[in-house]
């Protein structure tokens, strides 16, 4: 599966002064092409963490070169896939303009 992203999203309310109340709790997952993650996929991939069981202090600082790393990684594959498209996207025109002048050229004979 690679790498991917967890979001978890607390809703909170209360008064000033007064206690805090949990209201709502969202929990999604972005793979490395940005797409959501939902059912098996995203479910495997939480089990298997708390399978894992690690736990850790939070280092901001390498948390945040993950995250940097992850981000970098999700860039590089979407320029590759740009890329990929635009090559393709070239074959394609050379290939319709060799067809279309074979065409051209095909009429014209017999005409």
């Amino acid at each position: 599966m690679g790498m991917v992203q967890c979001m978890v999203k607390v809703t909170c309310c209360g008064k000033v002064g007064g206690e805090m109340h949990v209201t709502g709790v969202s929990f999604s997952m972005e793979d490395m092409d940005g797409r959501h993650l939902i059912g098996r996929d995203s479910l495997g991939i939480l089990v298997g963490a708390m399978e894992k069981g690690e736990r850790w202090k939070v280092d901001i600082d390498r948390e945040k070169k993950r995250f940097e790393e992850f981000c970098g990684r999700k860039r590089e594959r979407r320029e590759k896939k740009l890329r990929r498209e635009r090559v393709m996207d070239m074959i394609i025109m050379v290939i319709a303009i060799v067809v279309f002048a074979f065409l051209f050229r095909f009429v014209r004979f017999w005409v």
